[in-house]
């Protein structure tokens, strides 16, 4: 380093030297104390801050004044405009007097340009020409009759229940009949019904077959069979006896009820049946035939009034025995609920 110090190499345009403050040649030390930033510098008044060697830029530069906020300048607001889409407000249930949901536009309006095509819009005869032009094994073509939900199959069976003086079920389930709850009605009874007969011979047993000790003697055994017959029973009564009901308004008096509308009627008389059942587990045999007689007549009496008009409108002459036939049917149905089902019987034992 010699006796220059620690200087950089020698050049014959610039020289570097860390003891002084190096200037491109571009740019002019200033000797003067102007700063334009002392308002801004927060280092002018400490004692700590540069004070030697300040960089002054070019007296001859124009500096572009920087905006800042003040403080009497008042804050911005956004401003919101209501949307001018159309909305539609989806009310109405399937069945219970009150309109359904509007259907669908076949397009929805745009600001600009022309409509869009809505998939499946379209009203509701549109709909069903829709579903009827595939063939009768085609699940497509009967998944309208499982257009509800649980509100509206509540509401079907309250109203064949509670409202069965009223005879209106079939104004109401005009054109919106379903058979989803009629299917799962009859399934329930099926099963409802064999417990409720099975339960009964057990507790038939424990009463006829005690022994001194106060343990039951020998064996009980399940009737399996009470399902089956259960299902014969209950799926006959619904379906088949429907369909020939059907058959003879439809085609013998040219009435204007359909098939899915007598099997809806027929699937949701059989709800009474139901709360019926199961208290029928109670071992008292008046309690059992009250039960069983109130149902009875609780559903025949909803069947008969709500047939009363297309059958008395279409067979003329022959429309009472019709009605009384039904009756009839409807009758039996209940003694054989009573009588094998809800009766206590002998069984035999193993001993």
């Amino acid at each position: 380093m010699g006796d220059h110090g620690w200087k950089g190499p020698p050049s014959p345009d610039r020289h570097y030297d860390v003891q002084s403050t190096y200037f491109p040649p571009e740019v002019p030390a200033a000797h003067d104390n102007t700063n334009p930033f002392a308002s801004d510098n927060p280092f002018m008044n400490s004692s700590s801050g540069p004070d030697v060697n300040e960089f002054s830029p070019d007296p001859h530069q124009t500096v572009a004044p920087v905006p800042t906020a003040s403080a009497s300048s008042a804050p911005s607001t956004l401003a919101f405009n209501e949307s001018q889409l159309p909305t539609h407000h989806v009310h109405g249930k399937v069945g219970d007097g009150v309109p359904r949901a509007q259907p669908y536009p076949n397009s929805l309006p745009t600001a600009s340009g022309p409509p869009l095509p809505v998939h499946g819009g379209g009203d509701p005869v549109s709909n069903l020409e829709q579903n009827a032009k595939y063939a009768f094994w085609n699940l497509r073509r009967y998944r309208r009759y499982f257009n509800v939900d649980t509100e509206d199959v509540i509401i079907r069976m309250k109203d064949s229940v509670v409202g069965f003086i009223k005879p209106d079920f079939l104004e109401k389930i005009n054109d919106n009949e379903d058979l989803y709850g009629p299917f799962w009605i009859v399934m329930t009874l099926i099963f409802v019904s064999a417990v409720v007969g099975n339960y009964s011979s057990y507790e038939n047993y424990k009463r006829q077959h005690t022994s001194i000790t106060g343990q039951a003697a020998g064996t009980w055994y399940y009737d399996v069979d009470k399902v089956l017959y259960s299902a014969i029973l209950f799926f006959g009564y619904v379906w088949i006896l429907g369909a020939i009901l059907f058959a003879l308004l439809k085609f013998i008096f040219k009435s204007e009820v359909s098939l899915p509308q007598v099997w809806c009627t027929y699937g949701y008389a059989m709800t009474v049946f139901i709360p019926a059942s199961f208290f029928c587990f109670f071992p008292n045999v008046i309690s059992r035939w009250v039960l069983t007689a109130f149902a009875t007549a609780t559903s025949g009496v909803f069947l008969l009034l709500n047939f009363r008009g297309p059958i008395f409108d279409s067979a003329g002459a022959k429309a009472l025995p019709i009605w009384l036939a039904m009756g009839a049917c409807h009758l039996g149905l209940g003694l054989i609920l009573r009588l094998y089902f809800f009766k206590y019987q002998a069984v035999k034992l193993e001993l």
